[in-house]
């Protein structure tokens, strides 16, 4: 009878020092990816509604250009690609016009697919 006492202590010792941590571990993990899924689901759906939001009008409506400003400008002879792509500067750097623009702070954000 001893030896059972003793061997069942020493498994209640050994279960409440490994199987506790391993328990509380997976109830985090199991919260974790809730919020996780949750977190996907409302990135999505931002996505959707930036996209939804974005106006269909290209920039030079927007800003309401002049035919003569028209003419010259890349943006326009170039609809097929975002504006704000084509105003970049030697580096790399968005023109200061840009990122007030409405076309641009409306754009859908690039995914990483």
């Amino acid at each position: 009878m001893e030896n059972f006492d003793a061997l069942l202590a020493i498994l209640s010792g050994v279960l409440i020092r490994l199987g506790l941590p391993l328990a509380v571990t997976a109830v985090v993990i199991i919260v974790l990816r809730k919020f996780d899924n949750r977190w996907k689901a409302e990135a999505v759906e931002s996505m959707k509604n930036a996209q939804n939001s974005s106006p269909s009008k290209p920039c030079w409506e927007v800003n309401q250009c002049s035919p003569e400003q028209m003419k010259i400008c890349i943006a326009h002879q170039n609809p097929n690609s975002p504006c704000w792509q084509l105003f970049r500067t030697d580096q790399g750097v968005l023109k200061e016009k840009c990122l007030g623009c409405e076309v641009f702070r409306h754009a859908p954000l690039p995914t990483g697919d």
